[in-house]
């Protein structure tokens, strides 16, 4: 047998070279177009201008949501001050007034008594507004008001049938704030004190 001998073959390697660009840029040419820059600095004034648009309202919405918070706490707290007073010093503005859950004297106009109902001003006890010598919590011209009636007298919800008079009193703690458009609101909490309660 006759073997052959094959002699191996060499590879050489080649490098491709790439075909060159049908449209070569000029040199120094590179960057954007006057129409990229102004279509780009056209939808920057856009969106700056939809953002001052919406910034004043979102601080309005801020200051509402922060004022309707602040005056359901201020509210809350009044409710629980007059609970720990007792029934026997809510039906009795003599007796009311000395707790310093009131102001003491009354603004012109306060008591407002009406259909059962008796109202009181606490605007300058709980530094509700700014008296010159205390930062309030509202701007001025804002207002705390206490009603009290008799739930059994027709003053308070219906639904008082077979409650005694003079066994349940209605209470209704109500802020008010001002400070123009939107920031301006209000809000209430009630509750019902009976006459054990002392």
């Amino acid at each position: 047998m006759h073997m052959m001998y094959m002699q191996p073959t060499r590879f050489v390697p080649t490098l491709a070279v790439p075909a060159a660009p049908a449209r070569r840029r000029r040199r120094g040419r590179s960057g954007f177009t006057l129409m990229e820059v102004a279509m780009a600095m056209m939808v920057f004034t856009m969106m700056t201008l939809m953002f001052a648009a919406v910034f004043p309202m979102a601080v309005r919405g801020a200051q509402h949501s922060s004022n309707y918070a602040q005056g359901t706490m201020l509210a809350q707290h009044k409710m629980d001050q007059l609970r720990t007073t007792g029934y026997i010093r809510l039906v009795d503005p003599a007796k009311l007034a000395p707790t310093g859950i009131i102001d003491n004297p009354q603004p012109a106009g306060y008591p407002i008594v009406s259909n059962g109902a008796t109202t009181y001003s606490f605007t300058s006890v709980d530094s509700l507004v700014s008296d010159g010598t205390t930062k309030g919590y509202f701007a001025a011209g804002s207002t705390g008001t206490v009603t009290v009636s008799d739930y059994a007298a027709g003053a308070a919800p219906s639904g008082t049938s077979g409650v005694p008079a003079g066994t349940l009193a209605y209470v209704t703690v109500t802020i008010s704030w001002v400070g123009g458009g939107i920031s301006s609101g209000s809000t209430s909490v009630s509750a019902i004190i009976s006459k054990d309660s002392q």
